[in-house]
Protein backbone atom coordinates (compact mmCIF):
# COMPACT_ATOMS: atom_id res chain seq x y z
CA UNK A 1 0.00 0.00 0.00
CA UNK A 2 2.61 2.28 0.61
CA UNK A 3 4.32 1.92 -2.71
CA UNK A 4 0.62 2.81 -4.85
CA UNK A 5 0.91 5.97 -1.73
CA UNK A 6 4.44 7.21 -3.15
CA UNK A 7 3.44 6.43 -7.10
CA UNK A 8 0.56 8.24 -6.67
CA UNK A 9 2.53 11.05 -4.96
CA UNK A 10 4.96 11.37 -7.53
CA UNK A 11 2.50 11.52 -10.09
CA UNK A 12 0.89 14.39 -8.57
CA UNK A 13 3.98 16.11 -8.00
CA UNK A 14 4.57 15.35 -12.13
CA UNK A 15 1.35 17.08 -12.59
CA UNK A 16 1.93 20.19 -10.64
CA UNK A 17 5.06 20.72 -12.41
CA UNK A 18 3.86 19.89 -15.80
CA UNK A 19 1.48 22.15 -14.67
CA UNK A 20 3.90 25.20 -14.32
CA UNK A 21 6.35 24.23 -17.15
CA UNK A 22 4.08 23.23 -19.56
CA UNK A 23 6.67 24.72 -22.76
CA UNK A 24 9.33 22.41 -21.75
CA UNK A 25 6.56 19.18 -21.02
CA UNK A 26 4.82 19.57 -24.38
CA UNK A 27 8.21 20.10 -26.11
CA UNK A 28 9.15 16.59 -24.71
CA UNK A 29 6.37 15.07 -25.27
CA UNK A 30 6.87 16.28 -29.01
CA UNK A 31 10.60 14.88 -28.90
CA UNK A 32 9.54 11.24 -27.11
CA UNK A 33 6.30 11.10 -30.44
CA UNK A 34 9.27 11.56 -32.48
CA UNK A 35 11.73 9.38 -31.29
CA UNK A 36 8.34 6.77 -31.34
CA UNK A 37 7.84 6.99 -35.12
CA UNK A 38 11.52 6.64 -35.75
CA UNK A 39 11.33 3.61 -33.86
CA UNK A 40 8.24 2.62 -35.45
CA UNK A 41 9.80 3.12 -38.69
CA UNK A 42 12.89 0.50 -37.99
CA UNK A 43 10.56 -2.15 -36.76
CA UNK A 44 7.26 -2.55 -39.08
CA UNK A 45 9.02 -3.15 -42.01
CA UNK A 46 9.91 -6.64 -40.29
CA UNK A 47 7.10 -7.24 -39.01
CA UNK A 48 5.27 -6.24 -42.64
CA UNK A 49 7.70 -8.66 -44.62
CA UNK A 50 6.35 -11.46 -42.23
CA UNK A 51 2.59 -10.80 -42.96
CA UNK A 52 2.82 -10.76 -46.57
CA UNK A 53 4.57 -13.89 -46.33
CA UNK A 54 1.76 -15.84 -44.49
CA UNK A 55 -0.87 -14.17 -46.65
CA UNK A 56 0.90 -15.46 -49.61
CA UNK A 57 1.35 -18.79 -47.26
CA UNK A 58 -2.41 -18.77 -46.74
CA UNK A 59 -3.57 -17.31 -50.45
CA UNK A 60 -1.13 -19.84 -52.91
CA UNK A 61 0.63 -22.15 -50.88
CA UNK A 62 -2.59 -24.59 -50.97
CA UNK A 63 -3.05 -24.02 -54.58
CA UNK A 64 -1.11 -27.25 -55.78
CA UNK A 65 -1.74 -30.44 -55.40
CA UNK A 66 2.09 -32.09 -56.06
CA UNK A 67 4.07 -29.87 -53.74
CA UNK A 68 6.88 -32.53 -54.54
CA UNK A 69 7.11 -31.05 -58.20
CA UNK A 70 5.59 -27.21 -58.09
CA UNK A 71 6.32 -25.66 -55.15
CA UNK A 72 5.51 -22.16 -53.65
CA UNK A 73 8.69 -19.65 -53.34
CA UNK A 74 7.36 -16.70 -50.18
CA UNK A 75 7.56 -13.77 -50.48
CA UNK A 76 11.44 -12.39 -50.89
CA UNK A 77 12.69 -15.46 -50.87
CA UNK A 78 13.32 -15.69 -54.50
CA UNK A 79 17.09 -13.67 -54.14
CA UNK A 80 17.75 -16.42 -51.74
CA UNK A 81 16.50 -19.29 -53.75
CA UNK A 82 18.48 -18.29 -56.74
CA UNK A 83 21.94 -17.50 -54.68
CA UNK A 84 21.28 -21.52 -53.10
CA UNK A 85 20.63 -23.42 -56.14
CA UNK A 86 22.67 -23.88 -59.11
CA UNK A 87 19.92 -24.71 -61.71
CA UNK A 88 16.24 -23.20 -60.63
CA UNK A 89 13.04 -22.69 -63.21
CA UNK A 90 10.54 -20.49 -61.79
CA UNK A 91 7.41 -19.67 -62.95
CA UNK A 92 6.42 -15.97 -62.26
CA UNK A 93 2.24 -15.19 -62.30
CA UNK A 94 -0.01 -13.23 -60.89
CA UNK A 95 -2.18 -15.81 -58.55
CA UNK A 96 -5.74 -14.78 -60.26
CA UNK A 97 -7.46 -14.51 -63.66
CA UNK A 98 -7.65 -16.71 -66.15
CA UNK A 99 -3.58 -17.73 -66.78
CA UNK A 100 -3.71 -18.57 -63.12
CA UNK A 101 -6.55 -21.06 -63.61
CA UNK A 102 -5.34 -22.76 -66.60
CA UNK A 103 -2.08 -23.13 -64.87
CA UNK A 104 -3.06 -24.59 -61.74
CA UNK A 105 -5.42 -26.91 -63.95
CA UNK A 106 -2.63 -27.98 -66.11
CA UNK A 107 0.15 -28.15 -63.22
CA UNK A 108 -2.79 -30.20 -61.19
CA UNK A 109 -2.89 -33.09 -63.78
CA UNK A 110 -1.13 -35.84 -62.10
CA UNK A 111 -0.65 -37.08 -65.74
CA UNK A 112 1.04 -33.98 -66.70
CA UNK A 113 3.26 -33.21 -63.48
CA UNK A 114 4.56 -36.87 -63.91
CA UNK A 115 5.86 -35.71 -67.06
CA UNK A 116 8.19 -32.76 -65.53
CA UNK A 117 11.98 -34.05 -65.41
CA UNK A 118 12.65 -31.29 -62.04
CA UNK A 119 11.10 -29.39 -59.12
CA UNK A 120 9.68 -26.49 -60.56
CA UNK A 121 9.16 -23.02 -58.36
CA UNK A 122 6.26 -20.45 -58.54
CA UNK A 123 6.99 -17.35 -57.71
CA UNK A 124 3.60 -15.11 -56.95
CA UNK A 125 3.36 -11.84 -58.01
CA UNK A 126 1.06 -9.64 -54.92
CA UNK A 127 3.49 -7.22 -54.07
CA UNK A 128 5.92 -5.18 -56.31
CA UNK A 129 4.51 -5.73 -59.71
CA UNK A 130 6.79 -2.64 -61.14
CA UNK A 131 9.79 -3.88 -59.32
CA UNK A 132 9.70 -7.73 -59.94
CA UNK A 133 8.72 -6.39 -63.78
CA UNK A 134 11.36 -4.25 -64.24
CA UNK A 135 14.30 -6.44 -62.40
CA UNK A 136 13.32 -9.74 -64.50
CA UNK A 137 11.83 -8.44 -67.41
CA UNK A 138 8.17 -10.00 -67.13
CA UNK A 139 5.11 -9.41 -68.65
CA UNK A 140 2.61 -10.55 -65.97
CA UNK A 141 0.73 -7.04 -66.76
CA UNK A 142 0.02 -7.79 -70.57
CA UNK A 143 -1.63 -11.63 -69.05
CA UNK A 144 1.11 -13.61 -69.55
CA UNK A 145 2.70 -15.94 -67.25
CA UNK A 146 6.75 -15.96 -67.53
CA UNK A 147 8.61 -19.50 -66.87
CA UNK A 148 12.66 -18.54 -66.73
CA UNK A 149 15.21 -20.81 -66.17
CA UNK A 150 17.90 -19.61 -64.03
CA UNK A 151 21.85 -20.78 -63.90
CA UNK A 152 23.85 -19.44 -61.02
CA UNK A 153 21.33 -17.01 -60.27
CA UNK A 154 21.55 -15.79 -63.86
CA UNK A 155 18.84 -16.10 -66.70
CA UNK A 156 19.72 -18.52 -69.30
CA UNK A 157 16.03 -19.31 -71.07
CA UNK A 158 12.45 -17.94 -70.75
CA UNK A 159 8.92 -19.59 -71.75
CA UNK A 160 6.42 -16.53 -71.89
CA UNK A 161 2.59 -18.06 -72.45
CA UNK A 162 -0.65 -16.63 -72.47
CA UNK A 163 -3.81 -18.12 -71.58
CA UNK A 164 -4.26 -19.59 -74.63
CA UNK A 165 -0.80 -21.47 -75.07
CA UNK A 166 -0.81 -22.93 -71.41
CA UNK A 167 -3.11 -25.09 -71.61
CA UNK A 168 -1.39 -27.07 -74.26
CA UNK A 169 -0.10 -30.22 -74.05
CA UNK A 170 3.42 -28.97 -74.71
CA UNK A 171 4.00 -26.87 -72.16
CA UNK A 172 5.85 -29.25 -70.05
CA UNK A 173 7.55 -30.41 -72.32
CA UNK A 174 9.07 -26.96 -73.41
CA UNK A 175 9.64 -26.65 -69.65
CA UNK A 176 11.88 -29.34 -69.30
CA UNK A 177 13.74 -28.64 -72.26
CA UNK A 178 14.67 -24.76 -70.71
CA UNK A 179 17.67 -26.03 -69.20
CA UNK A 180 18.99 -27.63 -72.19
CA UNK A 181 18.57 -24.95 -74.98
CA UNK A 182 20.13 -21.58 -74.24
CA UNK A 183 19.19 -17.82 -75.47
Amino acid sequence: MENLLYVLDVVKEWFVYAQKNYRKQALLFLVMIGVLIAASYSIFPSAREKIRAKEMEVLVNNDFLYPNKVKTIHYHELDKLLKEKPAVTVIFAIPNGKEYTNLLKLMNKEKEVSAMNRMIYFYPIIYDLDELSQKYQLNVKKGMIDIIFFSGGTEKNRIQLSSETVMNNQVIQRINTLAVTEK
